[in-house]
């Protein structure tokens, strides 16, 4: 693969990067509110993360929310993810 393609290809994962929270909850035929309580944080904060906000919270935070839910919906790549809340 050439750079070009590659870069095209990473460009285009990190563009749909904050939907995978939402397509793995509605895969696994998840409510939002049941999600909410398991990992402990309000409903607003599950729809930032799958509304692709990264800046709904300082940086720590955000990042720490994006990993319990992450890990809840145990993401492949999850380090891949997170390294866009950094």
């Amino acid at each position: 693969m050439d750079t070009i393609a590659f870069k095209l290809q990473i460009n285009k994962f990190k563009s749909s990067i904050m939907n995978i929270f939402k397509l793995k909850r509605m895969e696994n035929n998840l409510d939002i509110v049941d999600i909410a309580k398991n990992i402990c944080y309000p409903i607003a904060i599950i729809h930032e993360l799958e509304a692709k906000n990264k800046n709904f919270l300082p940086k720590p935070y955000a990042y720490y929310c994006a990993k319990a839910y992450g890990e809840f919906l145990n993401l492949n790549n999850l380090d891949l993810i997170l390294k866009e809340y950094k």
